[in-house]
């Protein structure tokens, strides 16, 4: 009886241990508390602090490994972090043989290598100075998530690196911590939800956001009236010469109606854990779609030699 009443003891502990870890992990990453995360069985909860919480797992668990598919083509995307040396590395490849296309990104020592290949051979694309650091950042969208002060300064260098170009000439930085807690909240307005043809549902314990955007121009409206007031004057020209989606479509470089409002999305949520575990994009013409199929303990190995003789000719 005393040792059953030891392994039921010792059974509690782990258990609890074990929940602990599993639901406040994200928190320490300023996902949402256990008791929201709970909540959101009933309705989806606000998809921002979802998405954050899948963010932050992601972060949490340095590496990942998804199985991805594009119109009909299958590959794989494999993330490696290592927080301590601010390094990122990220590879990606769709088809097989002459059809195979792939990329492979290192961040490493404050310079962003990119390498491609198609038709079966790599390619250096371009390096350049990159000076985030990921545990700043991670901080910083910590406390910007949380209600805290940020330093807003060193957001912008972590964003600019990140982005590739100087988004300080489009946003006032010392106003993006509250334009990022706006677009938290609206999605909790039902006005943007109608706009976005948003809708949830829930299997078992996973939590299924769809997207379907009915309504184009109040759906821009709603993202322009959030992310105005950091606007700079260079952005707002652009705004008000091509529209909302042109003039964004000018600064990040592809057409933000294509992605926002002429395509359908869909992510799929553990409910208790909080990690993304699949997303699929669809439109009239493409198909994307993501599955998780581990998170932690994920490297990337460079097969081939033609990559590894770039690498050593590059990479400083």
């Amino acid at each position: 009886m005393k040792k059953l009443r030891n392994f039921i003891s010792v059974l509690i502990t782990a258990t609890a241990i074990g929940l602990c870890v599993l639901l406040l992990l994200p928190l320490q990453y300023a996902g949402p508390s256990p008791v929201a995360r709970f909540l959101r069985l009933n309705d989806g909860g606000n998809f921002g602090q979802a998405i954050s919480d899948s963010a932050a797992i992601v972060f949490a668990r340095k590496s990942g490994i998804f199985d991805i598919s594009k119109n009909g083509e299958n590959g794989i995307f494999i993330y490696h972090l290592e927080e301590d040396k601010n390094t990122i590395e990220t590879y990606w490849h769709l088809g097989e043989g002459n059809n195979r296309t792939a990329s492979y990104i290192l961040i490493k020592d404050g310079v962003r290598y990119q390498f491609s290949m198609d038709a079966n051979k790599w390619h250096f694309d371009s390096s350049r100075v990159c000076l985030t650091d990921l545990h700043r950042l991670a901080k910083n969208m910590a406390r910007i998530l949380s209600d805290r002060e940020a330093d807003t300064a060193t957001l912008a260098t972590d964003m600019n690196g990140i982005f590739g170009i100087d988004l300080t000439k489009y946003f006032n930085f010392a106003v993006v911590p509250t334009v990022i807690r706006s677009a938290m909240k609206v999605f909790e307005d039902e006005s943007f939800r109608q706009a976005a043809g948003y809708s949830f549902a829930r299997e078992n314990f996973t939590l299924q956001y769809n997207f379907a955007p009915a309504d184009s121009k109040r759906l821009a409206e709603h993202i322009h009236e959030v992310t105005k007031p950091a606007y700079t004057t260079n952005l707002q020209n652009l705004v008000n010469i091509a529209g909302i989606a042109g003039g964004l479509a000018d600064l990040i470089g592809f057409d933000i109606y294509d992605l926002l409002f002429q395509g359908e999305l869909t992510f799929s949520i553990g409910a208790f854990s909080g990690k993304l575990i699949k997303f699929t994009y669809t439109n009239d013409n493409k198909t994307l779609s993501a599955t998780n199929r581990k998170y932690g303990g994920c490297q990337i190995n460079i097969e081939s030699e033609q990559l590894k003789a770039l690498l050593a000719q590059y990479v400083v």
